[in-house]
């Protein structure tokens, strides 16, 4: 795939199917793991106001969204605890 977009960027001269082809895989990685996040929050959440509340912040604030939401909205339960 790397020599595909080498050999068309030297078509074209300038780069841009190779820039083209970069931005297309970094927005669909990003829209993967947008989408993979809002899956794990629909999975984790109990509650659901607070499903949605990570929900609408990961969805109109992605980025910071998705920092605060592995950082401080993950519920991590200690082994101990999750056996009683």
């Amino acid at each position: 795939m790397h020599a595909l977009l080498q050999e068309q960027a030297a078509v074209s001269g300038d780069g841009s199917s190779f820039l083209a082809w970069l931005s297309f895989f970094l927005v669909l990685g990003y829209e993967i793991i947008l989408v993979t996040t809002l899956v794990i929050i629909v999975l984790r959440k109990r509650e659901p106001s607070s499903a949605l509340a990570w929900s609408m912040a990961v969805t109109f604030l992605p980025l910071l969204g998705m920092i605060l939401f592995y950082s401080i909205g993950i519920t991590k339960v200690p082994f101990r605890l999750k056996r009683k």
